[in-house]
Protein backbone atom coordinates (compact mmCIF):
# COMPACT_ATOMS: atom_id res chain seq x y z
CA UNK A 1 0.00 0.00 0.00
CA UNK A 2 1.08 3.68 -0.62
CA UNK A 3 1.41 6.21 2.04
CA UNK A 4 -1.30 8.34 1.63
CA UNK A 5 -3.68 5.95 0.52
CA UNK A 6 -6.48 6.15 3.33
CA UNK A 7 -9.02 4.92 0.76
CA UNK A 8 -7.58 0.83 0.65
CA UNK A 9 -6.10 1.16 4.43
CA UNK A 10 -9.55 1.93 5.83
CA UNK A 11 -12.01 -0.53 4.10
CA UNK A 12 -16.14 0.11 4.83
CA UNK A 13 -16.21 -2.43 8.70
CA UNK A 14 -12.29 -0.82 9.59
CA UNK A 15 -14.25 2.99 9.90
CA UNK A 16 -16.03 1.60 13.48
CA UNK A 17 -12.63 0.79 14.78
CA UNK A 18 -11.21 3.99 13.68
CA UNK A 19 -13.44 6.22 15.13
CA UNK A 20 -12.78 4.45 18.39
CA UNK A 21 -9.60 6.84 18.52
CA UNK A 22 -12.10 9.56 18.40
CA UNK A 23 -14.67 8.90 20.21
CA UNK A 24 -15.34 10.87 23.56
CA UNK A 25 -16.73 8.57 26.69
CA UNK A 26 -20.28 9.74 26.63
CA UNK A 27 -23.11 8.36 27.73
CA UNK A 28 -24.57 7.70 24.32
CA UNK A 29 -21.13 7.52 22.27
CA UNK A 30 -22.54 10.52 20.01
CA UNK A 31 -19.87 12.68 20.78
CA UNK A 32 -16.10 12.92 19.00
CA UNK A 33 -13.01 14.68 19.04
CA UNK A 34 -11.29 15.95 16.27
CA UNK A 35 -7.90 16.68 17.48
CA UNK A 36 -7.34 16.74 21.45
CA UNK A 37 -4.95 14.27 21.49
CA UNK A 38 -3.26 14.88 18.62
CA UNK A 39 0.51 14.53 17.70
CA UNK A 40 0.55 17.03 15.44
CA UNK A 41 -1.52 20.28 15.43
CA UNK A 42 -0.17 21.94 11.88
CA UNK A 43 -3.30 23.09 10.11
CA UNK A 44 -2.60 20.21 7.51
CA UNK A 45 -2.76 17.51 10.25
CA UNK A 46 -6.15 19.22 11.41
CA UNK A 47 -7.84 19.09 8.14
CA UNK A 48 -7.02 15.58 7.57
CA UNK A 49 -8.44 14.55 10.90
CA UNK A 50 -11.88 16.34 10.18
CA UNK A 51 -11.75 14.98 7.01
CA UNK A 52 -10.87 11.39 7.86
CA UNK A 53 -13.40 11.89 11.15
CA UNK A 54 -16.65 12.84 8.64
CA UNK A 55 -15.79 9.55 6.42
CA UNK A 56 -15.74 7.39 9.21
CA UNK A 57 -19.19 8.84 10.35
CA UNK A 58 -20.40 8.36 6.81
CA UNK A 59 -19.19 5.40 6.09
CA UNK A 60 -20.85 3.59 9.47
CA UNK A 61 -24.17 5.54 9.11
CA UNK A 62 -23.51 7.88 12.67
CA UNK A 63 -24.72 10.80 10.16
CA UNK A 64 -26.01 10.70 6.93
CA UNK A 65 -27.61 12.75 4.27
CA UNK A 66 -30.81 15.24 5.88
CA UNK A 67 -29.57 14.09 9.47
CA UNK A 68 -28.11 17.11 11.67
CA UNK A 69 -24.67 17.77 12.97
CA UNK A 70 -23.82 19.90 15.32
CA UNK A 71 -19.88 21.23 15.27
CA UNK A 72 -18.39 22.28 18.51
CA UNK A 73 -15.29 24.91 17.92
CA UNK A 74 -15.11 27.30 14.05
CA UNK A 75 -11.46 27.09 13.67
CA UNK A 76 -9.40 24.83 10.99
CA UNK A 77 -10.63 21.44 11.87
CA UNK A 78 -13.97 22.35 12.72
CA UNK A 79 -14.70 24.04 9.37
CA UNK A 80 -13.07 21.94 7.59
CA UNK A 81 -15.50 18.98 9.72
CA UNK A 82 -18.65 21.05 8.72
CA UNK A 83 -17.64 21.47 5.07
CA UNK A 84 -16.69 18.10 4.27
CA UNK A 85 -20.27 17.04 6.31
CA UNK A 86 -22.43 19.40 4.46
CA UNK A 87 -21.11 18.71 0.88
CA UNK A 88 -22.55 15.13 1.42
CA UNK A 89 -25.87 16.77 2.06
CA UNK A 90 -25.63 16.14 6.52
CA UNK A 91 -27.26 19.41 8.08
CA UNK A 92 -24.45 21.23 9.90
CA UNK A 93 -24.91 23.85 13.16
CA UNK A 94 -21.37 25.24 13.89
CA UNK A 95 -20.95 26.84 17.05
CA UNK A 96 -18.07 28.84 18.19
CA UNK A 97 -17.45 30.63 21.84
CA UNK A 98 -15.13 33.54 20.20
CA UNK A 99 -16.90 36.32 17.94
CA UNK A 100 -16.66 35.17 14.93
CA UNK A 101 -15.06 31.80 12.40
CA UNK A 102 -10.88 31.19 12.62
CA UNK A 103 -10.67 34.03 15.57
CA UNK A 104 -7.33 33.53 16.46
CA UNK A 105 -5.97 33.29 13.14
CA UNK A 106 -8.49 36.76 12.05
CA UNK A 107 -6.24 38.83 12.86
CA UNK A 108 -2.97 37.54 12.31
CA UNK A 109 -0.76 39.41 9.74
CA UNK A 110 2.34 37.27 10.66
CA UNK A 111 0.99 33.75 8.48
CA UNK A 112 -1.25 32.74 6.15
CA UNK A 113 -3.72 30.53 6.55
CA UNK A 114 -2.69 27.65 4.37
CA UNK A 115 -2.86 23.42 5.04
CA UNK A 116 1.10 23.78 4.15
CA UNK A 117 2.54 26.33 6.75
CA UNK A 118 3.38 23.65 9.19
CA UNK A 119 4.04 25.72 12.92
CA UNK A 120 0.55 27.53 13.80
CA UNK A 121 1.08 29.89 17.16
Amino acid sequence: MKKGDASKRWSGQDWSEFLLDFEVPTYNSRVFAIGCFARYVTLYSQQVRALNLIRALLATAVIARGKKLAVIGAGASGLTAAAAAAVKGVNVTVMEELEGILEIQQNNRQRWIHPHIFDWP
